[in-house]
């Protein structure tokens, strides 16, 4: 039986180390698709304007000088860079990022962890499945008439004190209830949380920032293989350290401004200036 734990122990340790190596490939093999893309498109190109008597190239070598030439020069990574020169957005961008680490760990551990609450770990599995459903049902009615702010902090403090209610000694039914509650509330805010950074940021970096906040709660999965193995012989380090790091990553929620209602800025400055008029 010991041995068996161990077994379980070293490959959820591996796990976390397949999921890195994982991600690390595919955002080399993407960067290699898109190039890939890119240069056959060029090659396809072939500018045919007979009517207006434009001269064709008379080489491939020709057409791409001239589109190198009359294209502008644009960095992919140019967004993240004014998102790190801002204070103000760096600020922004660390909160949100730390708040979807801390709804990853309940997210992607909650139904992981269902087998060390003693229930029937089929049916805990099919209701955390279901458990998605009424989040996204909820969310559609309160997300025109409940704050951002407010909403976010409701559900992942909810979220954090069930979780840690579930390191009791009840029965169950009783904790497989709380664990659902938990998930549930991670859920919801997961998808207000995505909400909430594509209105905290502009146009010009809202897909760079949303992309980087969209990887935070993917993190905190990496470490819930070993939070749930631990859990095994004490729940308080799976479930009371879940609900924990929810709890304390949401707290520094109170330092973003309300965007509900608020018009969407396209550039950086025009969102200063707006921030400016408002205080």
């Amino acid at each position: 039986h010991n041995v068996h734990h161990e077994l379980e122990g070293s490959g959820a340790n591996w796990t976390g180390a397949g999921i890195i190596l994982q991600c690390l490939y595919s955002f080399y093999y993407a960067n290699d698709l898109h190039t890939g893309i890119v240069s056959n498109m060029r090659e396809e190109r072939i500018l045919v304007d007979e009517t207006r008597g434009v001269a064709l190239s008379d080489t491939m070598d020709e057409q791409e000088e001239k589109e190198q030439l009359e294209a502008p020069k644009t960095n992919l990574y140019s967004p993240i860079k004014i998102l790190l020169v801002r204070k103000w957005a760096l600020q922004r961008l660390l909160i949100v990022m730390l708040t979807g680490f801390g709804i990853g760990i309940v997210y992607y551990s909650m139904p992981l962890a269902v087998g060390n609450l003693g229930f029937n770990i089929y049916l805990s599995v099919a209701f955390n499945a279901l458990a998605e459903i009424p989040s996204y049902i909820i969310f559609s009615f309160i997300v025109s008439k409940w704050s951002r702010k407010g909403s976010l902090l409701a559900f992942t403090t909810l979220g954090g004190i069930c979780s840690i209610m579930c390191i009791m000694n009840w029965k169950e039914v009783v904790l497989i209830g709380l664990e659902l509650v938990s998930y549930f509330s991670a859920c919801t805010a997961f998808i207000m949380l995505m909400i909430y950074t594509l209105e905290l940021f502009p146009t010009c970096v809202r897909n760079g920032a949303s992309s980087m906040v969209r990887q935070a709660p993917v993190f905190g999965a990496v470490f819930s293989p070993i939070l749930i193995s631990a859990g095994r012989s004490n729940k308080v380090l799976s479930y009371g350290v879940f609900g924990l790091v929810i709890l304390c990553s949401s707290v520094f929620v109170f330092c973003l401004p309300e965007t509900r209602g608020v018009a969407l800025s396209d550039t950086m400055d025009e969102q200063e200036e707006k921030e400016q008029l408002a205080m």
